[in-house]
């Protein structure tokens, strides 16, 4: 009897482990595509984020995994995307291709009769590009290939987003992650949601530095230089993987290879920028950089500590002034050349991404998207390790969709929704003590495996 009783229990236990990848798939497809209450969608993001935590655990079938996989992305791909980047993307494309002009200069007010200006948001329509010349560049390849058609534009920057995850999941594979880790990254809520749906530009820069990463491991600075670089010029936070790989080096003693990284980036970034003018390009990115939000850990000290805790929608958009805006950027520039001299015998990604997930704990407007960046590299480091990454992005995406809910909520005069209000103050204190200590949990192994090859 309680041998059956065991071989029953077994075969239940076998049978909810094989079913937990398909209830991740039917969670996150319904949460990208099904029309439901803002309750009950958030019930499922959370429902979907902690389930695909667990399935990491499970020793899965490949077959299963590949299956799952492909019906999030293909819901990704079905649905249209209710987020506004793409159209200001697809806007400055099509300033270079159909009207010859310089998307650092003009804006899509300027061209009030086209049709792809036209979908761009307001609040947009006069704001040149704040991003870097590369993504520029692209955006302009795909405004060329679909014109005006709303739904070629909108499928073939949300392909462009998948094929920078698929290229991201093959390099993995061939530096030897293993399958926990690959699926840790590939149904990651904010892969699935943002990076593929929504075809946010932060997939092309964690590919970029996935690229970096691997050549750094392999010795090839000037070739490493040049990804971070790329990943910079399409948007410029991401420098700060090219102040860790820099000071990475010093740390190695590798003086030479140091200067030739510096050279060949300076090099690299200035050809990019010249056609549109260096100073064109860096205008304004840098007429933006004290603009501050809500869930920035910075009202603390601007003394809306109320917004912050209770009421994180009493505030849009503000100024932090300039001595705040210093401090919030040489904040993670310290903390990111700390981790590069901890971890300075140990592989690089380790330090990238303790001074990229800075750079968003301190960020001044701190967009969920940013965390993109991360994830590429998180399936670099150990499971755990791996898992509190993956983690602690799926909680601020929570905390985002509370965040953005009630307002959109508001907006089409739907009600106040104070419950998600107040949830979603709760989620923000909880993801910035979250990221605080993660800043923190990642450092320590850095100095230990640093002590350990010294």
């Amino acid at each position: 009897m309680q041998r059956d009783r065991g071989a029953m229990f077994g075969s239940v236990s076998q049978l909810t482990r094989k079913s937990l990848p398909f209830v991740v798939g039917v969670l996150g497809i319904s949460y990208v595509v099904a029309d439901v209450s803002i309750y009950r969608a958030l019930v499922m993001l959370v429902a979907y984020g902690i389930i695909q935590l667990i399935v990491s655990r499970q020793l899965v079938s490949k077959w299963i995994i590949v299956v799952v996989l492909a019906g999030l992305f293909a819901g990704a791909l079905a649905e249209y995307p209710d987020g506004s980047d793409l159209w200001p993307y697809q806007s400055y494309g099509r300033m270079i291709v159909e009207y010859h002009e310089n998307p650092y200069i003009k804006v899509p007010a300027d061209f009030p009769d086209d049709p792809v200006m036209e979908r761009v948001l307001p609040m947009y329509r006069n704001v040149p590009s704040v991003y870097g010349p590369i993504m520029v560049l692209g955006s302009a390849v795909i405004a060329r290939l679909t014109g005006e058609s709303r739904t070629a534009g909108r499928l073939l920057w949300q392909s462009a987003g998948l094929g920078a995850v698929l290229a991201s999941l093959w390099l993995m594979r061939r530096r030897g992650v293993d399958r926990g880790n690959l699926w840790l990254f590939a149904s990651s809520p904010l892969v699935v949601y943002h990076l593929v749906n929504q075809a946010h530009n932060d997939v092309f820069v964690g590919l970029f530095l996935l690229i970096g990463c691997l050549v750094a491991e392999r010795r090839r600075p000037v070739a490493a230089a040049l990804c971070f670089s790329a990943a910079a010029l399409v948007k410029l936070p991401a420098v700060i993987a090219l102040v860790v790989f820099i000071v990475w080096l010093v740390g190695q003693r590798e003086y030479r290879s140091a200067v030739k990284a510096v050279l060949a980036s300076a090099a690299g970034s200035i050809a990019v920028m010249l056609p549109f003018g260096v100073s064109n390009v860096l205008e304004p990115v840098v007429g933006e950089k004290g603009a501050v939000n809500a869930t920035s850990l910075w009202n603390f000290v601007r003394g809306d500590a109320a917004t912050f805790l209770w009421r994180p929608l009493r505030s849009v958009e503000s100024d932090a002034g300039t001595l705040l805006s210093v401090i919030a950027v040489m904040l993670p520039l310290i903390v990111a050349v700390v981790a590069a001299w901890r971890g300075r015998g140990c592989p690089l990604h380790r330090s990238v991404t303790v001074g990229l997930l800075a750079y968003f704990v301190f960020a001044l407007h701190p967009s969920v998207w940013f965390l993109g960046w991360l994830l590429p590299l998180a399936a670099l480091w150990p499971r755990d390790d791996a898992l509190r990454i993956v983690g602690y992005s799926s909680l601020c995406l929570v905390t985002s969709q509370a965040w953005l809910m009630p307002v959109a909520a508001r907006l089409s005069g739907d009600g106040q929704l104070d419950l998600v209000d107040r949830l979603a103050s709760v989620s923000l204190g909880v993801s910035t003590l979250a990221g605080l200590w993660l800043v923190g949990r990642l450092m320590v192994p850095l100095s230990v495996d640093s002590d350990k090859r010294g």
